[in-house]
């Protein structure tokens, strides 16, 4: 009885689809804390402001006029105009709707049986959550356009049409939203050439319609050159990508959290190996086949690029689930196996441990109305309302030491005061200077020495951190004139 009760619920589609949903949407709502907000706010102010785009430095001391190239300016403009109507929640909730998007191009190709699309959903929100975690940023756009890719590549042996109209404008989209268009263009450049490599190798091997064959080639090179076309139709042109080739890979990027490397042990080191150890699996069993040539890129690329920086985790997952979902749904013997009773409640229980979960801890603890950017603040980069609020009000120097993670923050709410850096400025480096480097030497190496070398006229600190140890003990050289829970303000003593 309880095994045709556990089926009948199961095997609905309609209402496992809709208590897979109703999970994601729950699981992945999540505050809107990204410490970036208030300059990707300010970026877009300017633009709705002066019809045209911020690309010199306006906002921090260093490096005043700094050129830089906001590829997210669409996404700018957009949470300049949305903010202030749709607010903190707002903007979580678009988050989870670009969430629930992405799993819907990733797994709407493949009709897996309960059994196995269960595991498989609540094994893609655990890699979502840590990008969902914060809430409405542009790298859930990066997710969502690899989803879509997917979904239009289905195999390399055949180009359709709908590959060449739909291309361009996820490209065109991509590359105006976030710096990761490359890896786009990575993708679509393997399957460009597995395309053309398994052409060719067709054309060789047989005498027949090699009309067809070259124009099946002509195709696969078509969807390159637009793609690469479509990249520089943004307000930049190619400059984007000597700004990305820049980037990747960095030595200064490697003091922001999310690039650093995955570490042994861990929990997720451990998923990831295993997530690769299955993939290297399938794609054995397509060797010597040019989707298996194609998925193997695919599969070694990504892997490598997830260990080596935590912040290309969930592109490795959205990237590589396909490949599975795709050899799960091709396989006979996984398609006709039917649970036991046992496994039947064993998968019950996991869902309806899952669902107790959103219930009863998720939901209770979510803040379902619209937070306070004091709520942002204590939640998110440890900023202070009243502590931008005194600065604006009585610090008018410019000459101000400022965290990394609160510079965002500042830039939004006190734009009379210009910030030493924020979370633009971990690539920027000019004449052999790098605010950024010279941040994580004061912060986190404790260089007081540096430090007074900048000559800074005040300094916003976190309280009880070493820079706010250091500078309580200089009483004759800087004066204490704000603190609270998250910040303290100090002002250098003017000797007459």
């Amino acid at each position: 009885m309880l095994q045709r009760s556990i089926l009948r619920i199961f095997q609905n589609r309609k209402t496992l689809n809709i208590l897979i949903y109703f999970i994601l949407l729950v699981y992945l709502f999540y505050p809107s804390i990204d410490p970036d907000l208030g300059w990707h706010i300010k970026y877009g102010e300017f633009f709705a402001v002066n019809h045209k785009l911020l690309i010199n430095n306006i906002f921090s001391w260093t490096l005043s006029g700094y050129e830089w190239f906001s590829i997210s300016w669409i996404y700018d403009f957009l949470l300049y105009l949305l903010f202030p109507k749709i607010s903190f929640f707002g903007l979580s909730f678009l988050a989870v709707l670009i969430c629930i998007a992405t799993y819907y191009f990733t797994f709407k190709k493949y009709p897996l049986p309960y059994h196995l699309l269960l595991p498989f959903s609540f094994l893609f929100i655990y890699f979502l959550s840590p990008v969902a975690s914060v809430g409405f940023r542009v790298q859930l756009f990066e997710l969502l356009y690899i989803a879509i890719l997917n979904y239009c590549f289905l195999a390399v042996g055949k180009v359709e049409i709908k590959q060449v109209i739909f291309l361009p404008l996820i490209m065109i989209a991509w590359s105006n939203t976030h710096g990761s268009f490359i890896v786009g263009f990575l993708i679509v450049g393997f399957f460009v050439f597995c395309g053309v490599f398994h052409t060719v190798i067709d054309l060789i091997n047989s005498q027949r319609a090699a009309s067809d064959k070259i124009k099946k080639i002509s195709g696969f090179l078509i969807i390159g050159v637009l793609s690469f076309i479509s990249t520089l139709l943004n307000p930049y042109g190619g400059k984007i990508y000597l700004q990305v080739i820049d980037y990747f890979p960095s030595k200064l990027a490697k003091g922001v959290n999310e690039w650093f490397p995955v570490l042994f042990p861990s929990e997720l080191w451990f998923f990831l190996f295993v997530w690769t150890l299955v993939l290297m699996y399938v794609v054995y069993q397509k060797r010597r086949t040019t989707q298996g040539l194609f998925e193997a890129m695919i599969s070694l690329t990504f892997s490598y690029l997830a260990f080596k920086s935590r912040r290309m985790v969930a592109p490795f997952i959205v990237a590589t689930f396909p490949i599975v979902l795709a050899y799960v749904c091709t396989n006979p013997k996984l398609l006709k196996f039917r649970p036991m009773s046992l496994l039947n409640i064993l998968v019950f229980f996991m869902v309806l441990t899952m669902l107790a979960n959103v219930l009863f801890v998720r939901l209770p603890g979510l803040k379902f109305g619209f937070i306070s950017t004091e709520d942002y603040c204590q939640m998110g980069a440890r900023c202070s309302v009243a502590a931008a609020n005194y600065l604006k009000e009585n610090v008018s120097s410019e000459k101000i030491f400022t965290p990394y993670d609160v510079g965002g923050f500042l830039i939004w709410k006190n734009p009379k005061s210009k910030v030493f850096i924020d979370g633009r400025m971990d690539q920027w480096k000019k004449n052999g200077v790098s605010p950024f480097y010279d941040h994580q030497k004061i912060t986190f190496e404790n260089d007081t020495i540096f430090f007074d070398k900048y000559g800074f006229l005040a300094a916003y600190v976190f309280p009880e951190s070493s820079l706010d140890g250091y500078l309580r003990t200089k009483v004759n050289e800087w004066k204490m004139v704000f603190e609270d829970k998250n910040a303290v303000i100090y002002q250098k003593i003017k000797n007459d």
